[in-house]
């Protein structure tokens, strides 16, 4: 980009305005266009790289989530089927009980009846226990899914506000730049003013 380039692009003959300016002022000027545009497109790719990079730790949060919620999942199958099996040897053991009581001739009635209710009780409170205690992890883990979505959401709304800071920090380079070069262009240009240069062909004082 040189302003040679950008006058073809008014259709304007760059030649005279050219001439009026001077090799240094030239070369100052497209330096300040260069610096400006260099600006512009440093803070675009900055603006591309936190919105990426806010993105793919959302990405990982919302995969690790998943993976919390597999575990609670899983942890509750594990329970049930832990549960069944509990349930099972408690009735067993009841069974020996009953049975052992019946070949010594015990009727199950009175002390030995308690006995098996008593049993039966402590059986089932330990079920509760295991059930219980395998909610709480399953909780757990679900809060800690909640939590990483939350995170997630969190990562791609600092990540959309760094890119839109960085996207007018271009913009206010790129007019900065550009409104610097224009005061540089004006302060060496030496030449009469031509109409698309203000509306009038008279030389400056």
């Amino acid at each position: 980009m040189n302003i040679e380039f950008l006058l073809h692009l008014q259709n304007i003959n760059p030649q005279p305005v050219l001439g009026a300016l001077g090799a240094g002022a030239i070369i100052g000027i497209i330096g300040l266009v260069m610096s400006a545009a260099g600006s512009y497109f440093s803070y675009q790719q900055q603006a591309e790289a936190a919105e990426n990079a806010a993105e793919q730790e959302a990405l990982n949060r919302e995969a690790q989530a998943k993976r919390e919620e597999a575990k609670a999942k899983q942890e509750r199958l594990n329970r049930s089927a832990e549960e069944s099996r509990e349930r099972q040897m408690a009735k067993r053991r009841r069974s020996v009980m009953e049975s052992s009581y019946a070949k010594a001739g015990v009727l199950l009635d009175g002390t030995p009846a308690n006995f098996l209710e008593e049993q039966a009780t402590v059986d089932e409170i330990d079920v509760q226990r295991g059930n219980q205690a395998s909610e709480q992890r399953a909780m757990g883990y679900e809060v800690n899914s909640k939590s990483l979505l939350g995170a997630a959401d969190w990562s791609r709304s600092v990540g959309e506000s760094e890119s839109s800071a960085y996207k007018t920090a271009a913009t206010t380079s790129l007019i900065g730049g550009l409104g610097k070069a224009a005061i540089k262009f004006d302060d060496s240009y030496e030449g009469d003013y031509p109409s698309w240069l203000g509306g009038s062909n008279s030389k400056r004082t």
